[in-house]
């Protein structure tokens, strides 16, 4: 049973998050810098809504439900912001979890530029969840004691199966031979894989900390015993620069092998191989 202390602190906690989710259009954007992988979230969801949730709570621990209100308010307004690339979303995601991940994926390539668009279409409710726009539909919420959300589904399909963070290794591309005359470093790891509609996409955030111009791609995918090339890639990073882009894989599925570079294309320039593991998800 819970003692009369939790229950106290729950309802507390509750009635807080209820104010910030109502009033959350007023929140300043997180200012945080991506850094990479996330450790596993150890936030117990405890109730979904817009479906049947595809995990089970992990705490035997009883612990009373979370009014469907307070998860239907939590989704409106996480949709609401996503849809809008909005880093403010990014406040109403338990960190750590696969469902902050994603969100913190797409935020990023929007500001990144490569898949910046000018059409922001406001979120919706439909019969299935919240319509985010490009044939997206988010549903099946759950949120954490603290009221946060910790999981949800993608088009029906839960988020931990489309989504995994990278491994936080860092990739470092320097000078080495006399003939680069460039300076600095280029310091690159992967932000996360993502795996549906028979595509694959890697997430690569690259900091650019030399003097000249960047860039981090992955040309070529090999699973099963067949090779598939890069479908959309990066552009340059400039020098002073942190951001995210992504290499897409068309009619693939997870599994296999990329091979990609970090390259210097400045001042006698300069590369380096990156060959990483892609997870097989689903």
């Amino acid at each position: 049973m819970v003692s009369g202390t939790r229950a106290a602190w729950r309802t507390a906690a509750i009635a807080a998050t209820a104010v910030l989710l109502v009033g959350c259009s007023g929140q300043s954007a997180s200012t945080a810098t991506p850094t990479g992988a996330s450790p596993a979230s150890t936030a117990t969801p405890i109730s979904s809504t817009d479906g049947t949730s595809a995990d089970t709570p992990t705490s035997t621990a009883e612990s009373p439900e979370i009014p469907d209100q307070l998860v239907a308010a939590a989704a409106e307004a996480f949709a609401t912001k996503f849809a809008q690339y909005d880093r403010a979303a990014l406040d109403l995601v338990e960190p750590g979890t696969i469902a902050h991940t994603y969100a913190e994926g797409s935020i990023l390539l929007q500001e990144g530029g490569q898949l910046a668009t000018s059409t922001k279409p406001a979120a919706r409710k439909v019969a299935t969840g919240w319509n985010v726009g490009n044939n997206v539909v988010l549903s099946d919420f759950r949120l954490s004691d603290a009221g946060k959300i910790t999981s949800l589904s993608r088009n029906g399909i839960a988020i931990d199966k489309l989504v995994a963070p990278g491994d936080g290794t860092e990739y470092i591309l320097a000078p080495t031979a006399g003939y680069q005359t460039w300076t600095g470093s280029i310091a690159t790891k992967v932000h996360s894989f993502r795996i549906w509609d028979n595509n694959v996409a890697i997430l690569m955030t690259a900091t650019n900390n030399s003097s000249g111009k960047a860039q981090v791609f992955f040309s070529n995918y090999a699973v099963g015993g067949k090779q598939v090339n890069e479908a959309a890639g990066s552009d340059q990073t400039l020098p002073s620069v942190t951001r995210t882009t992504g290499s897409f894989f068309q009619n693939t599925v997870g599994g296999g092998k990329a091979y990609g570079t970090i390259l210097a294309s400045d001042d006698g320039g300069g590369s380096q191989d990156v060959v990483i593991d892609v997870p097989a998800l689903g």
